[in-house]
């Protein structure tokens, strides 16, 4: 917001202020009430409408900054224990800062969140020098496991250029999964083909794709998904059919009810 914008609202609201002062005094005077209670209301609506300094209106420039910070998050809503900025309280709590934004005061109850299950969770939070590596390579290890891949027209216009990384896409997202075995036999499978197709070098698949990742993590993580994602014993069953008859003639098909929110 340039200068010459900002005295242009400042402007404005100092006289909607000064127009709601006098009629605010006129019923006063109408009213001819005791004048000691309502007289010290009207200093303070007095004071509150005098010229605000650009430097309460952004507050970092009285303190030599040329940006604006919010500070460290170390507020805990009351309610729900959300962390919060101060700036996020609700405007009349000073001693004590209420939060609205998170819970409405309470009024929004969500669940808690479920454990993640074991390895994720450790290299998730660990601070070993194994958890740290997944966690710098974590969309590496997700792409290697993921059973779809991104579908959506790419403006190729702005992405590789200089400059800051931008990627614009035009129409929906979506998730293509493609055909369950690979067009041919020396092509290699990929995302969801890797849970049908070859399960006995399953890792070693998932490897070629994604190179340069650590094995062990990739093997429990990998495991991890086996015991616990219903549909990876999905495509596994399919994956035993065809190898049984590869002639078979079989069709995966995955619907969901998008009237629900999951």
């Amino acid at each position: 917001m340039n200068s010459e914008t900002l005295r242009e609202r400042q402007r404005i609201l100092q006289a909607e202020r000064q127009r709601s002062y006098r009629e605010r005094k006129r019923q006063i005077e109408k009213e001819n009430t005791a004048p000691s209670k309502r007289t010290k209301e009207i200093t303070d609506e007095i004071n509150e409408i005098s010229p605000v300094p650009k430097a309460r209106v952004y507050p970092w420039i009285s303190l030599g900054l040329r940006h604006h910070t919010l500070g460290n998050m170390t507020y805990k809503c009351n309610k729900c224990g959300a962390m919060m900025w101060l700036d996020e309280r609700v405007t009349n709590s000073v001693k004590l800062p209420v939060f609205s934004t998170c819970c409405a005061r309470g009024k929004v109850i969500l669940p808690s969140l479920q454990e993640l299950p074991s390895p994720l969770n450790t290299l998730l939070t660990g601070t070993d020098s194994r958890s740290c590596t997944f966690r710098q390579n974590i969309r590496m290890y997700n792409s290697a496991l993921s059973f779809t891949s991104i579908g959506a027209k790419i403006d190729q216009q702005v992405t590789g250029t200089s400059g800051i990384y931008t990627f614009r896409i035009h129409g929906e997202m979506y998730h293509r999964i493609g055909s369950l075995l690979p067009d041919s036999e020396t092509q290699p499978p990929q995302f969801a083909q890797i849970y049908i197709y070859d399960t006995d070098h399953e890792i070693q698949n998932r490897s070629n794709i994604m190179p340069g990742l650590d094995l062990i993590i990739l093997a429990e993580l990998q495991q991890m998904l086996h015991d616990i994602n219903p549909y990876v014993n999905k495509f596994r069953q399919a994956g035993n059919l065809l190898k049984d008859n590869p002639s078979l003639d079989l069709k995966l098909v995955i619907t969901n009810n998008r009237t629900n929110d999951p």
